[in-house]
């Protein structure tokens, strides 16, 4: 949770995040970007 807070918080119009699967309790995050994202490029 508080990954997605900090990437709301630091997203820019670049950046799009969307929720790719949802099963077992598990939420799998994807995010799309045209530029590097600190610890994910």
């Amino acid at each position: 949770m508080f990954l997605f807070i900090f990437l709301s918080i630091g997203i820019c119009d670049d950046v799009h995040i969307w929720i790719s699967s949802i099963e077992d309790d598990k939420i799998e995050l994807s995010i799309k970007s045209n530029q590097p994202i600190f610890g994910f490029d």
